[in-house]
């Protein structure tokens, strides 16, 4: 994409958060309209249209899990979406979502670039790019650069390399109860990421109190993980609601045999809210239980860490 081809700077390492601003000339719509830019508080029509579209196009249904976005799901009260229509139809979506912030003495706000959905009929004309290079202007305008981009399958053809590589996994769950895994609240969950932070200040940390979380922590022995669950909006073939892996902190001294253990017995106690979860493969041992669902790649986008994401990270939805 043309978008990328500039975005060659080596990132030298640095500290807990180091900018990386630069700027970039706007493109004109390859549609001949320029674009919109949705809020939360849009019209419902302009959502149920936008929610009916990512269901029609985002992926690759059914060999992929649909989009089911409702209308009062589709934005947050920070949330941006960027849409681009032809002369008769919605073409192409780009989502600037608010996902929390980074746990630093500045504590700046991170965003996530999704929902970048292009019709069928537009791509490869230009419509990502246009997209992509009108979000990049705005935020930069208003003050909210800092982003991360997730990749899924192959890498970007950039010098960058990627924040982080992993690989997902997945499995159907079963309603099964451990003595080792609590259910326990969002605003408990955020005061022991408070503690674990303390105790470990070198792990990568973006994390939102508001939105919609699943918190559990498994503790059995000297091992405990805190790990949250959110949900993801898309629905299996089966009908099967998805759920992700959106922190996973543990303790230092955990063995690849208790993390197996724990990531079967923590994700079985979610089975009243998901059907199904995906989770980076790092942190279920052994895969067997699991089935393989290919690379995903996080970029950091206009800022840089030397934080790190192995085996604990938390980056929220």
């Amino acid at each position: 994409m043309v978008f990328w081809e500039h975005y060659t700077e080596t990132i030298k390492p640095c500290g807990d958060f180091k900018m990386t601003l630069f700027e970039k000339h706007r493109l004109p719509s390859p549609t001949g309209l320029s674009a919109i830019i949705v809020a939360h508080d849009a019209p419902i029509s302009l959502r149920t249209e936008i929610c009916s579209y990512l269901r029609t196009y985002f992926g690759n249904p059914p060999h992929t899990p649909l989009f089911l976005l409702k209308e009062d799901e589709l934005l947050r009260e920070k949330d941006l979406l960027f849409v681009v229509r032809d002369t008769q139809q919605i073409v192409g979506t780009l989502r600037y979502r608010f996902v929390g912030q980074l746990l630093t003495q500045c504590m700046p706000d991170i965003y996530r670039v999704d929902a970048f959905c292009i019709h069928p009929l537009w791509r490869k004309r230009g419509v990502g790019d246009y997209l992509l290079t009108q979000l990049h202007c705005y935020a930069n305008e208003k003050g909210i650069p800092y982003a991360m981009f997730l990749k899924e399958g192959s890498s970007l053809s950039i010098l960058n390399s990627p924040f982080y590589t992993g690989q997902y996994v997945f499995r159907q769950i079963c309603h099964t109860i451990s003595s080792n895994v609590l259910k326990i609240s969002t605003d408990v969950a955020h005061r022991l990421i408070d503690i674990y932070h303390t105790i470990y200040p070198q792990v990568c940390i973006i994390r939102n109190r508001h939105s919609p979380q699943t918190w559990r922590l498994y503790k059995k022995g000297y091992d405990f993980i805190l790990a949250c669950f959110q949900d993801t909006y898309q629905e299996m073939n089966d009908g099967g609601k998805m759920g992700w892996c959106t922190a996973w902190l543990e303790s230092s001294i955990i063995t690849e045999h208790s993390r197996e253990e724990a990531a079967i017995e923590i994700t079985d106690s979610l089975a009243d809210t998901f059907n199904y979860i995906w989770i980076d493969k790092k942190h279920v041992g052994n895969v067997s239980a699991w089935k393989e669902d290919g690379y995903f790649h996080w970029y950091t986008y206009q800022w840089a860490t030397t934080y790190t994401v192995e085996p604990s990270f938390c980056m929220m939805d």
